[in-house]
Parts: structure tokens; sequence; C-alpha cells
């Protein structure tokens, strides 16, 4: 029994002695030292790479109006529609301003300035007796006739719904409609016209008597008057802006090239198709008797660089030329206007005529011009992609 109670002591001797040993505490470093250790700097998330917007197809919008999404089809067309916000009329030079109305100098004697109650503009126009402006809503107003000629659509486009671009020709108006369709008005209205071809339209411009439209698979179409061949246009390809001057028209290339048609009136050829040599283009304006084309680098080339013709101006060719960083062209009967990237706007005469004698050129004072939509550019993007 001794023997018993002994082992039983030893037990619980041994039991207590191992269940109360601790295991030696960590030894803490000195905080001087603990912070001059450095620690490992967790890994930045990476910020994820935004989607890049798909570019769409030139009929992007009107695919879209077709099935009934006129709110969807408005938003691709406000990417891909042409929206000139500067203009220049035969004697009459107009601007769209950042506040949606639009402001003017000039010859007024047809009612070309009346346009003083315009609002929520987007797009203008200028023509050679009117001015045309494109509505946020898709309607279209027309300048009122004051004296003169007396009809370049303004009754008839009152009518007009779901516009997307907008020209003003010599006394007519022509409008793109996000179907792809085309509208006239005006002296020279759709009786004169045959549009049965203007279909799937992203683009359109207006000479005196004949009107041409670019469709969305880089092809173009015209209609019109063709005395001087302005409307053989068929073998164009790969267009992505055009330009319907007096007795001609011209196309941009996605390649930044231009081509014209052939002008074959001698009587009245200044040079005005000598376009084959430019190269780097983005923009492009047909006027009377001269082309003007708005280089990738933000400088101008005109044709007939070495005037050769009384009928040029020298001096204002030359004052084209050296005017830099340029975002917009417009080009009118006599003169030039542009839009520089820092928002000023200028002026030049282009052919001889007594000096600015409507105050078409001065255009110093109209400021808060509404920056240039270079939509020659996007579409070029899809072409080239």
């Amino acid at each position: 029994m001794k023997k018993i109670t002994a082992l039983l002591l030893a037990i619980v001797l041994m039991c207590g002695f191992s269940c109360g040993k601790k295991e030696p505490a960590e030894s803490a470093l000195p905080s001087e030292i603990a912070e001059s250790i450095p620690t490992e700097t967790p890994e930045p998330t990476p910020e994820p790479t935004p989607t890049p917007e798909p570019i769409l197809a030139p009929n992007a919008g009107i695919e879209l109006y077709k099935e009934g999404k006129t709110e969807e089809a408005m938003e691709a067309w406000a990417k891909i529609a042409k929206r000139d916000v500067i203009g220049a009329g035969m004697l009459h030079s107009v601007a769209l301003k950042t506040d949606g109305t639009v402001e003017g100098v000039g010859f007024n004697g047809h009612g070309q300035l009346n346009f003083a109650d315009w609002t929520d503009i987007i797009a203008i126009s200028a023509g050679t007796y009117h001015t045309a402006g494109l509505k946020a809503d898709g309607t279209v107003v027309v300048s009122t006739p004051d004296g003169g000629m007396t009809n370049y659509g303004h009754e008839e486009t009152e009518e007009w719904q779901d516009m997307v671009a907008v020209h003003a020709g010599y006394c007519h108006t022509v409008g793109l409609k996000a179907d792809g369709t085309v509208v006239v008005a005006g002296l020279l209205n759709r009786d004169k016209y045959d549009l049965s071809e203007f279909t799937d339209i992203i683009d359109i411009s207006t000479g005196n008597s004949h009107l041409i439209g670019l469709k969305a698979d880089g092809t173009v179409v015209a209609t019109g008057n063709n005395a001087a061949s302005q409307c053989e246009v068929s073998d164009w390809t790969d267009i992505v802006a055009i330009a319907a001057g007096n007795q001609y028209s011209v196309g941009l290339k996605a390649d930044g090239t231009v081509v014209a048609t052939e002008f074959v009136d001698d009587m009245f050829f200044y040079g005005q198709t000598d376009v084959s040599d430019w190269t780097d283009i983005i923009a492009i304006d047909a006027g009377y008797s001269h082309t003007i084309g708005l280089k990738a680098d933000g400088t101008i080339v005109t044709t007939k660089e070495t005037a050769g013709n009384e009928y040029y101006d020298d001096t204002g060719i030359t004052t084209a030329k050296e005017i830099t960083d340029v975002s917009a062209i417009a080009l009118g009967s006599y003169h030039l206007v542009v839009l520089k990237n820092d928002g000023t706007f200028v002026s030049t005469k282009m052919i001889n005529m007594e000096d600015d004698q409507y105050g078409q050129d001065d255009v110093s004072g109209i400021s808060s011009v509404m920056p240039a939509y270079r939509n020659e550019v996007y579409i070029r993007k899809y072409y080239l992609a």
C-alpha cells in the first residue's frame, strides 16, 4: 500500500511540474531597431484598363434609326455626322457660338444674316444668298429672305424632322435625314434632282446646281447639272468627306489624298481641280474657282499656288498658306474663313475684288466659336482599321 501511495505521489508531482512549466517568452526588439527594419509594401491594385470605345460603322445611325431606336440613332449620328461650325457664303461669314447661337458679318441684302433669334444650333452652313442651321432637336432653320431672292426653302424646311446634317446651296437647302435619305427645298426643289440613289447617305454637299452625297460604303452619288462633268463621281472609292464647288466636285479619301472631277469647261477653269499631289489632308472645301485643304499638321493648301490668272488674289492665297494651328476651314465664292485651335476666327480674300467691300472678312470680333468637330478623322479610322 505504501508503494502504491508513493507511486501516485510521484505521478502527481511530475504532472504538476510539467503543467506549470512556461515556454520562454519571445524577446521584444528595441523600438528604434524595429522601426529601422523595412516592411514590405503591398503591390498596388492595378487600375482596370478602360475598354476602348468601338469605332462606329458609318451607317450605325441609319441602322439604329431604321430599327426604331431614335435616341440611340441620334447619339450615333452625333459622333459621325458632319457638323460645320463656321461658314462662308458669297459675301457673308458666319460662326456657331458655344451657346448655340449664330453670329455673322457681311452683306445682308438677301437676309443672309437674319438669324438673331436662332437657338440650340449644332451645325451651320452658309449658301450663296442664305444661311441654314441644324437644331439639336433635329429640325432645320433657314434665314428669312429680305428682298432679292425670296425662296431658299425657309418655309419647306419648317416641316423637316429627324435631320442630322444641312447644307445651303445657291438658293436652295439640302438636308440629310437620320434614315440616310436626302431632302431638298427652295428654288432648286426635289423635281430638279433625281434622288433615287441617295440612300445610306452619311454626308451631303451642294454647289450652285448639283448635289453630291457620300454613302456609308465610301462611294459617292451625284445629281443635277452635269454640264462640266461635276457629277462624274461613280468611280470614287474610300471617300470620307466631300465638297461640291461651282461646276466641280472633290472628295477626300481615307488615305489623306484628294480626288476631283475632270473640269471640261475651259472658260471657267482656274486650276480648282488640281489636287492630285495633295497628301495628309483631313478636311476639304470647294468654292467658286478654287479648292482648299486642311492638312493634319494644321496648315492649309490651296489650288493655284502660283496664280498666273489675274482672277486670283496672290496675297490672299499666300496669307492662307501662312495660317497655322487650324482646326476648321470654310470656303465662300470670294473668301476663306478659318477657325484656329485657340478659338481665333480669321478670314482672307481669295479673289481680286474691292477690299472686303461688304465686311465679310471682318470676323475678328466674333468670339466664343464652337470648337471644330473633325468627323472626317473619326470616319477615316473606320476605313483604315
